[in-house]
């Protein structure tokens, strides 16, 4: 029974039955009596959805489909041969790490996780007693996931505050705060898929994207916790126009969406370039307007 608070995001087939014959991918074609199918169910939440319609809405736009972001993401940096050979995708972002695991071309489990780059920052900002801005700045230019991927280990400046003066750390004392809370992150998600009975069906590897898989180190560690070749997913074949703007992986779910809408890559894709070579910052204006709605709550 669905919660009332929930609705039906996806129903993703993942294989049929025919005469209970299983393991079948596509039953079109096949002559039988009686016809079954294993299906992936994502559940949203209903107020969840609405602040979402609401907040697109006031950006001045509309919302034609909600997709669950790591299949969104999944579309723009992932392989079809990986996605056949069992992968998993992380996708670290500020608020939640979002895990999906594909296996035979179809999608097998997901699952939203409450920790990701805004507790590192956070961690940072409580152990080195700075604000909030000069904690993503550290995390960002010099911050490492893994201690032993540091490169050089110099002393950094921290800005006093108030009575304060200024102090320099080793940039591995702020290795150390950030590995903590990734490997934190990598073993819950290790034990995720462990539980879940497909960390044995990953043979193709972690891929990471997100924002915060641009942290340095960060394939490193993740090989160290999973034990598994990792990469980080770009998004992959975007054609002309934006590719330069959106190839990073803190632009994968972005991407997968433009992607994703049915007829996205021949009319809504290439309405989005004409509107981009027009000399409308497309991206960063709908962000501006999200943001604006967002600060007059």
């Amino acid at each position: 029974r669905i919660p009332s608070d929930r609705q039906i995001l996806h129903i993703i087939p993942e294989e049929y039955s025919v005469d209970y014959q299983n393991g079948i991918e596509n039953p079109i074609g096949i002559s039988g009596s009686r016809l079954e199918a294993s299906n992936h169910v994502v559940l949203a939440s209903i107020p969840a959805i609405q602040n979402i319609k609401k907040s697109v809405e006031r950006a001045g736009l509309k919302v034609r489909d909600y997709i669950l972001q790591p299949i969104a993401s999944s579309t723009s940096v992932l392989e079809d041969s990986e996605c056949d050979l069992g992968v998993a995708l992380i996708d670290i972002g500020g608020g939640t790490t979002d895990i999906a695991v594909f296996h035979k071309k179809t999608i097998k489990h997901t699952k939203v996780i409450g920790i990701a780059g805004n507790q590192v920052t956070n961690d940072i900002r409580e152990s080195l007693g700075v604000v909030t801005v000069e904690a993503e700045h550290l995390k960002k230019d010099y911050g490492y996931a893994l201690e032993s991927s540091i490169i050089r280990d110099e002393d950094i400046l921290i800005q006093g505050i108030g009575a304060r003066g200024n102090t320099k750390i080793p940039i591995s004392l702020l290795t150390q705060i950030i590995s903590l809370r990734m490997r934190e992150l990598f073993t819950l998600v290790d034990n995720e898929l462990r539980n879940a009975g497909y960390k044995n069906k990953i043979k193709a590897g972690i891929v990471l994207t997100g924002g915060g898989s641009l942290l340095r180190g960060c394939t490193d560690l993740a090989e160290d916790v999973f034990g598994l070749p990792t990469r980080i997913g770009v998004p992959l074949d975007l054609g002309s126009g934006l590719s330069s703007e959106i190839e990073s992986p803190e632009f994968a779910t972005v991407s997968g969406l433009i992607k994703g809408i049915p007829g996205g890559k021949s009319s809504d894709y290439q309405s989005l370039i004409k509107r981009h070579k027009k000399g409308k910052n497309t991206i960063k204006d709908i962000v501006k307007k999200v943001q604006e709605f967002f600060d007059e709550l």
